[in-house]
């Protein structure tokens, strides 16, 4: 019994210690930037499938600067496969330090994540998740170029303060669901709304940006969120609160807004 006890731990630390699922059919690779002055931050997301089509994205704070199309071979894909097999179990491995860049190495088949490894520049990444890295970025072409896209923040210059870029990207953001035609769009402009609420966790950020939001039907009345339906009005609002000032509030930004689609809500609450 002793021994059957010993062997039964040994199988369940080499269940924990599993290679990554080899039946993948894509690959994805975000690089997200440290806590810093929106004309330094650059993240970017990398996404490679096995039909060949593959996509790089780059980013500031959520705000797409630039974005790219392009193929890889079967070989390609079959290399990464093979480079993949030597990846550590997954997981988040996070030094729990504040304002630190992250990357996250996503595998999924049809849609459906089968593999998730998140860590910070603080936590020693292995040899072999490096020699991926390294393989995604020399597949995607011309991606220090893209990296140097300008950020474009109109006539102003206030993206040189992080507390008033983000007071105006919400306002830019309010103009553009007005706008907004199509679901997609939608989601888009929602997540970068969300987006600006990221650095809540960062301590030594000055500013704290709290989102809230409410639900109400066609008679004004309001609603749970969980209950919400469509054809109900979003009222969301936005506050920049000076971490160094007892949290003061700063500014307000209030967004008044019925959904193309209710479902994208959901990118007003993740994590």
């Amino acid at each position: 019994m002793k021994y059957a006890h010993y062997f039964l731990i040994c199988l369940l630390a080499m269940a924990c210690q599993a290679t990554p699922p080899q039946d993948f059919d894509k690959i994805t690779y975000r690089y997200r930037d440290s806590s810093v002055e929106a004309r330094f931050h650059r993240s970017y997301t990398i996404v490679l499938a096995t039909s060949g089509k593959a996509q790089v994205s780059v980013d500031v704070y959520g705000d797409t600067i630039a974005h790219q199309e392009f193929k890889i071979s079967v070989q390609d894909f079959k290399k990464l496969k093979e480079q993949s097999k030597a990846l550590p179990a997954a997981g988040k491995k996070l030094s729990g330090a504040s304002g630190v860049s992250t990357q996250i190495i996503r595998l999924s088949k049809t849609h459906k994540q089968v593999y998730r490894l998140i860590w910070d520049n603080r936590t020693k990444e292995t040899s072999e998740t490096t020699a991926l890295i390294q393989y995604v970025k020399q597949l995607t072409p011309d991606l220090e170029k893209l990296l140097a896209t300008k950020h474009d923040v109109h006539s102003s210059e206030l993206a040189d303060n992080a507390q008033d870029y983000e007071q105006t990207k919400a306002l830019e953001i309010r103009k553009a669901l007005k706008q907004v035609k199509n679901a997609k769009k939608e989601k888009e402009l929602l997540k970068s709304l969300w987006m600006l609420t990221r650095k809540n966790t960062m301590g030594d950020h000055p500013l704290h940006v709290s989102l809230g939001i409410g639900i109400q039907d066609k008679n004004g009345q309001a609603v749970h969120i969980n209950q919400r339906q469509q054809g109900h009005t979003a009222h969301i609002t936005l506050r920049g609160l000076d971490r160094k000032n007892n949290r003061k509030q700063k500014w307000e930004v209030q967004i008044v807004h019925q959904p193309i689609d209710m479902n994208n809500l959901t990118e007003l609450m993740y994590e």
